[in-house]
């Protein structure tokens, strides 16, 4: 089997990680055949669309036979796509999020809940998306919640995959580390918009709790309606494993994801999680706190019950733990080759 594969940005950079995970196991199944990236081609521009189109079609002219499957990153692949199917191969199109028009209708009325006079995601982006969702063979998802939102669409079931993203629990791993009596949460989310990071603090400055301290990792505005005392604003972290390690309880009321890594990885470090389904974890209610998204009070609920039993949530985190271990990136490659080989078959 001959594999293309191609994305538009330099790998392990952001969500160029979750790209080289995917290449990983196609390289070590001997199905690679071509790789096309954006380190391949730098592309001068700080313009998103114009880098993104113009990568497209530069790789498009790279695509050569023998060619089975060409798997590449919406957004940036229309032309592949149908460069691919006049060389007679098959095609997937990566969505690391939910379909492109739920993601826009969440967004739109986030941004209007702020004020923000801007479009959260340019109309062409859309419009080529959903050009890409029609002229491919296939949309690969990474969570139920993803998968759902295309069927709410009427997308045909029948050109979907579902293939939950993993996580290293070799890299992140439960591990012994010096903690207080202090109370720790941690946030994690530079698209502060999407992510929630407006209702925690709210919830948070409404609790008031005593020895407490919410970490805040992101490149969220201060809110001047809130009180920062027991707020700590974080720069780059260099150990984020001790990290996960040293808090009590990560928490991130997501709006919209694919499968969000940060809460992955939390559990694989046996840090218990609150969260909203939105998130499209692996996690479920045994070893998972969820609250439903703009949810200020079911928020408070939960960090005031992590608050008071320390035991219990200790006990959330080691069974979020065992979901990891059975949700690694070596489950996901397994999955990925099988699904490659049946689309061949």
């Amino acid at each position: 089997m001959d594999i293309v594969y191609t994305f538009g940005k330099s790998l392990g950079v952001g969500i160029g990680y979750t790209a080289l995970k995917t290449i990983e196991p196609i390289r070590k199944s001997g199905y690679l055949r071509q790789l096309i990236t954006g380190d391949d081609l730098p592309i001068q521009s700080n313009d998103g669309i114009l880098h993104n189109n113009t990568f497209d079609v530069l790789a498009s002219m790279r695509i050569k036979s023998p060619i089975d499957i060409l798997h590449s990153w919406g957004h940036m692949c229309y032309a592949q796509l149908i460069k691919a199917h006049i060389l007679g191969a098959k095609t997937i199109v990566e969505r690391a999020s939910s379909s492109i028009l739920n993601q826009k209708r969440i967004l739109m009325e986030e941004y209007k809940r702020f004020g923000i006079e801007s479009d959260p995601i340019h109309p062409w982006v859309v419009k080529k998306q959903l050009a890409e969702y029609k002229e491919t063979d296939y949309v690969t998802v990474p969570s139920q919640f993803a998968y759902d939102s295309f069927i709410d669409e009427k997308y045909p079931e029948e050109k979907l995959i579902l293939n939950p993203f993993g996580v290293d629990t070799k890299k992140f791993h439960p591990m012994k580390v010096e903690k207080d009596d202090t109370f720790r949460v941690l946030f994690m989310g530079e698209n502060w918009v999407r992510k929630g990071i407006y209702d925690l603090v709210k919830a948070w400055n409404e609790l008031d709790l005593k020895n407490a301290e919410l970490l805040l990792r992101s490149n969220s505005p201060f809110f001047k309606e809130f009180d920062y005392k027991s707020i700590k604003l974080l720069g780059w972290v260099n150990d984020i494993v001790e990290l996960y390690n040293k808090i009590d309880v990560f928490c991130l009321p997501t709006l919209e994801e694919g499968n969000v890594l940060v809460v992955n990885e939390a559990a694989g470090c046996g840090t218990p999680s609150i969260t909203t389904p939105n998130s499209g974890t692996w996690l479920d209610e045994k070893s998972c706190f969820f609250v439903p998204i703009h949810d200020v009070d079911a928020l408070k609920k939960q960090l005031q019950y992590c608050y008071d039993n320390p035991d219990e949530i200790k006990k959330i985190g080691k069974a979020a733990r065992k979901v990891a271990e059975k949700n690694t990136w070596v489950h996901y490659g397994k999955r990925l080759i099988s699904n490659y080989e049946k689309i061949v078959e």
